[in-house]
């Protein structure tokens, strides 16, 4: 899970739990989930276990910093439409994954042709079979379904040596593994990791503590183990719904939101893991690693893991958002799941009856920034504009007239860009002046909080004297936003999104310039269904009809060759960053290979 804060008794003293409960809420007020709010889950016969009584454990340890965390922005988008809702009556599937943009490409797309079966996509390095694809009869992808299956557990160790721990009124023992770790030219270091029956002890007086009786334990489902390649194996092999089922019930981590459709006309999402039975808050905050109630007490049978199979409404989608509903009978922490992509896609295939594979395209490629068009009419409604110079002035109209999609040629997304990165960075100005580690509220609850607090005490700058309201950081931040423009334009030129955003591919050892491609120009921002960002967006765009055989089109920002020699290197990255698409070849017999010269493939050449 997302770490809150290591002190948290300080911080429901500070905060206090009704005002904890507004910062960090377990559902947004606007809440389109993966899996429909019409859902029944009645089946579901299981409840999650009774909170205890018990105290959050008071801290002895202190931290100020923690471990790297992984990018925020890595996510995906998928969805498929049922034949109703499809222009041709045969249901379509899309999957683009949100990924950092690297050369050589961390895709390569393959046909896996086997005598008991023939599939086609993309896949890794290392990996066994095609990971987002189709073969002749079923499609699949995944999106990164962000459920909290890692927790922190204060440990007490019963002396200096750290061979034994308090838990369930007794000292138990620990284990011990000697990690070697060679370094070249230096001296080989010997780590020890001690580890409880909750996990490795991650922090300690050794790394980034200073308690040496005290550490925390880190309880991560991905340390249980599995066999996740055979579910890629078996979607390779699939022929229908039963075959995706199947092939997702081993699937232990990371949770992944697996779409599916069929040509035999079936489409499906499942949110699949090995998710921990959790009760109301359990892991929300530190846990005691004394306490056997705060030990995870089971897990949710994989056919409770919340599903949906040929909804009502005809189509399914995850953009990384909230699984499900509140009615949904497991507990469901909020892990910062993303507001802004899920809507616009979801409200797209509300808009209409029926969609083609052009509608697909466009939506893979849709630039629209939802969460720009939520707060910026707010704040040109109460900014005060009466201060600002002529300048200042020119760059707030053209803002004023943007229509909020995140063009290449438009002055309006960087201004955007500039000034909510300052707004939102002086907005919580009381955390990073604070020693304790804590997570900043999530980007829609900021929001919120501007438009509907405007005047609450967090709106303050811990800097300076006066007491600022919202209305006054608009007025502050867009005057830095226009200085920081004016000066950029000073040096660089016209500060168009395009130029301003500056998307690179950078090679995998960024000391290697000339192997990197820079200044692409793609629009879109992390919050579009487009999620380009400086480095990092849509790895692989997939989109599969599901006739007999499938026809798929995909595109990604690389080539098929890691040779920075090679003119397929990077040959695809143009057309990527203009929308383009390539007709898959989907070869069905060793006749189709005298027609590879007159079909544009993914394949190069040599």
């Amino acid at each position: 899970m997302v770490i809150l804060i290591w002190n948290i008794p300080m911080l429901l003293k500070v905060f206090g739990k009704d005002r904890f409960d507004l910062l960090y809420p377990d559902f947004f007020d606007i809440n389109d989930p993966v899996i429909s709010k019409e859902t029944d889950w009645s089946f579901i016969d299981m409840k999650m276990p009774e909170t205890p009584e018990s105290e959050i454990p008071s801290d002895s340890i202190t931290l100020s910093e923690t471990l790297e965390k992984t990018n925020p922005h890595n996510g995906s988008n998928n969805w498929a439409v049922s034949g109703e809702k499809s222009y041709s009556g045969h249901p379509i599937l899309a999957n683009d994954p949100h990924l950092s943009l690297n050369l050589p490409s961390i895709w390569f797309v393959m046909q896996l042709a086997t005598p008991e079966h023939n599939s086609f996509g993309a896949t890794l390095p290392g990996a066994l079979g095609i990971i987002s694809g189709f073969n002749n009869h079923i499609a699949w992808g995944e999106t990164n379904a962000t459920r909290d299956v890692l927790d922190w557990y204060k440990i007490e160790f019963k002396d200096t040596t750290r061979k034994e721990y308090k838990h369930d009124g007794q000292w138990k023992k620990t284990t011990q593994r000697i990690e070697e770790i060679k370094i070249r030219n230096g001296k080989t270091l010997y780590d020890t990791i001690i580890y409880t029956h909750h996990g490795p002890v991650t922090y300690d007086h050794n790394f980034k503590g200073d308690n040496p009786k005290a550490g925390y334990a880190m309880q991560w489902v991905g340390h249980m183990g599995g066999n996740n390649q055979r579910t890629f194996l078996k979607f390779n092999e699939g022929k229908n719904y039963d075959d995706y089922l199947n092939a997702l019930k081993g699937y232990t981590a990371p949770a992944q939101n697996f779409v599916f459709a069929s040509t035999q006309g079936d489409i499906a999402l499942w949110i699949q893991g090995k998710f921990p039975n959790k009760w109301e808050g359990q892991g929300k905050f530190l846990l005691d690693g004394s306490n056997p109630q705060h030990d995870w007490q089971n897990f949710i049978p994989q056919a409770f893991n919340a599903h949906t199979k040929n909804p009502e409404r005809g189509f399914v989608s995850s953009a990384n958002q909230h699984p499900v509903d509140e009615s949904y009978p497991f507990y469901v922490f909020n892990d910062g799941y993303e507001t802004y992509r899920n809507r616009t896609i979801n409200d797209f295939f509300r808009s209409k009856d029926k969609f083609d594979i052009q509608d697909f395209k466009n939506l893979q490629n849709n630039n629209y920034n939802l969460k720009a068009s939520e707060l910026l009419p707010y704040v040109f409604a109460n900014m005060d504009t009466s201060s600002l110079n002529t300048e200042e002035m020119d760059i707030l109209n053209t803002i004023k007239m943007w229509d909020f999609y995140s063009e290449i040629d438009q002055l309006a997304p960087s201004i955007w860009e500039s000034w909510w990165t300052k707004l939102s960075e002086i907005i919580w100005d009381e955390y990073d002046a604070d020693p304790l580690v804590m997570d900043k509220p999530f980007t829609y609850q900021t929001i919120e909080m501007l438009k509907n607090q405007p005047e609450d005490e967090l709106m303050d700058i811990v800097s300076t004297p006066e007491k600022e309201t919202a209305k006054d950081l608009f007025l502050i931040t867009f005057k830095e936003t226009a200085k920081e423009l004016v000066e950029w334009k000073a040096a660089h030129g016209d500060y168009n999104w395009s130029a301003y955003k500056a998307t690179f591919v950078g090679h995998l050892l960024q000391a290697l310039p000339a192997f990197s491609r820079f200044d692409v120009p793609i629009g879109g921002d992390y919050n579009t269904v487009n999620a380009a960002s400086k480095n990092h967006g849509p790895s692989w765009r997939m989109i599969v009809e599901m006739t007999s055989p499938p026809i798929g089109y995909g595109i990604y920002p690389g080539g098929q060759s890691g040779n920075p020699g090679s003119k397929y290197y990077d040959n695809f990255i143009d057309q990527w960053a203009a929308g383009d698409y390539i007709s898959l070849l989907f070869m069905q017999d060793q006749d189709a290979k005298k027609d590879i010269m007159a079909t544009q493939t993914l394949i190069p050449n040599r």
